[in-house]
């Protein structure tokens, strides 16, 4: 299993679309809106933030993590030591393999590498399997919370890591 910095357009697409059909509700993007992007968007959301993929031995690629080093929107915040990290999804065939835990890692020392050694995320309060894995690498909650976009059940929470949790 290897980790790079992949900036394919096909693989990025089907692997967003994959996350979408597995864990809607996991995410902001709906399946519905990442099908109404154009080569043109696709292009650009590969350029504004770094996709980290897992390969296999194949060479498939069976999980993902965006690095963003600005806000999602002007109306959030963003500590100019940290980056947020997006999109984090590992294949229903890759998980439990360590995937998750060696994209993270990549995710940090790519953070440390740009000078901004704190990791932000936001989850969706439905996501326990998430949950659990962002609590274990030593993800804490903030005390923010928003809106989940279309279930009035579910909450985005946002949770920090700070350099000391996550040794490189």
């Amino acid at each position: 299993m290897r980790v790079v910095d992949q900036r394919h357009l096909e693989s990025h697409r089907r692997l967003r679309r994959e996350m979408l059909v597995d864990a809607p509700d996991e995410f902001w993007e709906t399946l519905a809106e990442a099908d109404a992007l154009t080569d043109a968007d696709w292009r650009r959301d590969i350029e504004l933030r770094t996709f980290l993929q897992a390969l296999d031995e194949t060479g498939a690629v069976v999980g993902q993590v965006g690095v963003l080093d600005e806000p999602y929107t002007d109306e959030h915040d963003l500590p100019a030591d940290a980056v947020n990290i997006v999109g984090m999804y590992v294949s229903p065939s890759a998980r439990g393999s360590g995937v998750s835990t060696r994209l993270m890692q990549a995710a940090a020392d790519l953070a440390r590498d740009r000078g901004r050694p704190v990791l932000m995320l936001d989850v969706s309060s439905g996501a326990a399997r998430a949950i659990r894995f962002y609590e274990r690498m030593g993800f804490q909650q903030t005390g923010v919370t928003e809106p989940h976009p279309r279930r009035d059940d579910l909450v985005w929470v946002q949770y920090r890591l700070d350099p000391s949790a996550l040794s490189g």
